[in-house]
């Protein structure tokens, strides 16, 4: 098992180490950078500037979709 946790990016679907991303949180149907990784709720992470930049709608869907599903 790995000594860091890593995780997905939601744009690009590269794998880094989840201190070296950027988490993003949705709030009130807004995405929000969460720079300190410290916001309720579920967030997702993006591997760089450029991914963050560049989120496509496929990619603000599922952020959308995995945060606001009702059960």
């Amino acid at each position: 098992s790995d000594v860091c946790s890593s995780d997905l990016c939601v744009s690009c679907r590269k794998r880094q180490a989840k201190s070296a991303m950027i988490r993003v949180v949705r709030t009130q149907s807004a995405l929000m950078r969460d720079d300190k990784k410290s916001m309720a709720g579920r967030g997702q992470y993006l591997c760089s500037e450029d991914c963050y930049n560049k989120l496509t709608s496929r990619s603000t869907k599922k952020i959308q979709k995995i945060n606001g599903k009702k059960q």
